[in-house]
């Protein structure tokens, strides 16, 4: 008898020291998210290819379905009195002759940075334990919303409204 009890003791007690571990990394999220002090790091990008297009430059592959894994160290950064960012914006399209009877469209990406001082800020934490973050630069930027979705294991989302397009970023977040 006191065996079984101490086994149902011990299965009660693994259970909630379970529950308290998965709550620990959520409830840290949401206080990094509540003070402003994080840095997302982008590694791909994706837009909608029916978008129309602006830019220069190439630095990354794309793919078909308009995906692009990034080649340089592009990132936002979140503080109280700040929003940096320094992101592609994919506008431009090049296409060339492959050889043959058709043709490759390649599409261009041309990196803002951006910075602005004042911003309206929401936050709001889903049941799973991600934070969706919602950023409104007030004044002139060429980003003119930042939608994040951080979630608990490192992972993070980006949709930015870049002029009449939004692109959205893959990546990872880090708290400041």
């Amino acid at each position: 008898m006191k065996r079984i009890f101490f086994l149902i003791l011990s299965i009660v007690s693994i259970n909630i020291a379970n529950a308290q571990a998965q709550q620990q990394p959520a409830t840290g999220l949401k206080k990094m998210a509540d003070d402003k002090k994080f840095k997302f790091t982008a590694t791909a990008a994706t837009f909608s290819p029916t978008v129309e297009r602006a830019g220069a430059s190439i630095s990354s592959a794309g793919t078909p379905d308009n995906h692009f894994t990034l080649n340089a160290a592009y990132y936002t950064t979140v503080t109280p009195d700040s929003l940096v960012s320094y992101l592609p914006y994919y506008g431009k399209s090049k296409t060339v002759s492959d050889g043959g009877t058709g043709s490759v469209t390649s599409f261009e990406d041309d990196p803002h940075k951006n910075s602005v001082a004042a911003y309206d800020y929401e936050v709001k934490e889903k049941k799973n334990g991600s934070v969706v973050i919602n950023i409104k630069p007030k004044g002139s930027s060429q980003i003119t919303k930042y939608n994040f979705d951080l979630s608990p294991n490192g992972t993070a989302k980006l949709e930015a409204i870049i002029g009449n397009m939004i692109i959205t970023y893959d990546g990872t977040y880090t708290a400041l």
